[in-house]
């Protein structure tokens, strides 16, 4: 295969999202080189089974150790864009993105599945749209309008986050909380944190980072006799401050 195609937003959809939280540009880039490593072994016969050294593909993606390479394609299994299988010094990586993924040219020069084509091409088609739907995010005005609803005590007045840090974050994560039902859950647990509630660095654009979301819903805030040992309510002590 001389060349595949690929969405221009596809740094947004669900699975890369995760990749790019947990490994960074850096992970997100090293991702398309190794699909760019398996289109060279693409021969239209095994389609989606690709067998590499250890040694090697551990270079070619830029890994000094055998270990953070396992680590990384680890990571990409489990968050579903390749499948992989390690056996001494053989990875065989398993991907079906190649299949949609690959240009007109060479669908045309593959006569052997002229017959399976339509049918194929339909199934495609299906994958292409599921693919649109994870790209589709919740925006920054309805995010802003669940969570006055939810904490109108600590009322967003803003109507976006503007640029920089803030919008990064919300890119990240919506890519991880794609619906507003997410989000809802999402802010209900932190609600239940007496703890959290009160604290005052708590807030939405401290919710938008993607490390503060994985915290929420780890329980770290979680109300028992273990956090709330030893419990201090901040606002009181400042309104006592204020006072003298």
């Amino acid at each position: 295969m001389k060349w595949f195609k690929h969405y221009s937003n596809a740094s947004l959809s669900n699975k890369l999202t995760k990749v790019r939280a947990l490994h960074g540009i850096e992970g997100y880039g090293r991702y398309w080189l190794l699909l760019e490593l398996c289109c060279e072994k693409f021969d239209g016969e095994n389609d989606d089974m690709f067998v590499f050294s250890t040694r090697t593909l551990r270079e070619d993606l830029g890994f000094h150790h055998t270990k953070g390479l396992l680590k990384y394609l680890q990571c990409l299994s489990n968050v579903g864009v390749i499948s992989c299988v390690t056996d001494k010094n053989v990875i065989e990586i398993k991907t079906d993105i190649l299949l949609r993924l690959q240009g007109r040219d060479y669908k045309k020069t593959r006569s052997k599945r002229a017959k399976t084509a339509p049918k194929k091409e339909t199934k495609n088609k299906s994958k292409d749209i599921e693919e649109d739907k994870e790209c589709a995010r919740i925006s920054e005005y309805n995010l802003i309008e669940i969570w006055n609803k939810k904490f109108p005590e600590k009322r967003f007045k803003a109507f976006s986050f503007g640029g920089g840090v803030h919008y990064e974050n919300f890119k990240i994560s919506t890519g991880y909380l794609t619906g507003i039902e997410n989000w809802s859950e999402l802010f209900e647990t932190a609600k239940a944190s007496q703890w959290l509630s009160v604290q005052p660095f708590f807030g939405l654009l401290w919710c938008l980072s993607y490390d503060n979301i994985l915290k929420i819903q780890s329980d770290v805030y979680k109300n028992n006799s273990e956090s709330l040992d030893g419990y201090v309510d901040l606002s009181k002590i400042k309104m006592e401050e204020r006072a003298l």
